[in-house]
């Protein structure tokens, strides 16, 4: 009997540490293959059984540029690779919980000029919110309202 109870504890404990993630793979993509300078965002995204649904922002153009499209539902471009030193106009897609109109909206990030060689993460949060920050940010974490991490530049994204 007990070999039963933790065989089963077992499974579950490796379905829900790997079988539950349901992250999709991370595919990287270049708008910069003729820059010398260059730095990379990755767009965060996770998935939760907890919460119905998934959050975070995904990249639609870089200055009008379209980013191309992933058919396959569990692949997405995460990781970009932009030119660094100059602005740059990020439209984005935020989308939290469920895919609900209420929940989603478009809007262009005004990024400011990445140092070339660098990594950075941009983070959806609190549904209206975009924050870039260093890509050793693991979790943007807030105590009593007061980052305990490093922002680079956060920018609401407005209703349409």
């Amino acid at each position: 009997m007990k070999k039963k109870i933790f065989i089963t504890v077992f499974v579950l404990t490796i379905f829900c540490l790997t079988g539950c993630s349901f992250n999709p793979a991370v595919i990287p993509y270049s708008f910069a293959e003729n820059e010398k300078e260059t730095a990379v965002i990755t767009f965060m995204r996770k998935h939760s059984i907890w919460i119905s649904g998934s959050f975070g922002v995904r990249l639609i153009d870089y200055n009008g540029i379209e980013i191309p499209f992933v058919d396959n539902r569990t692949e997405y471009w995460q990781q970009v690779t932009l030119p660094a030193g100059k602005p740059l106009n990020l439209r984005v897609f935020m989308f939290y919980s469920q895919d609900i109109v209420g929940n989603r909206r478009r809007g262009v990030f005004k990024c400011p000029p990445l140092e070339a060689g660098k990594s950075y993460k941009l983070w959806n949060r609190g549904n209206s919110k975009l924050i870039l920050t260093d890509a050793g940010v693991k979790e943007p974490r807030y105590v009593f309202g007061t980052p305990s991490f490093e922002i680079i530049h956060e920018q609401n994204i407005p209703l349409p």
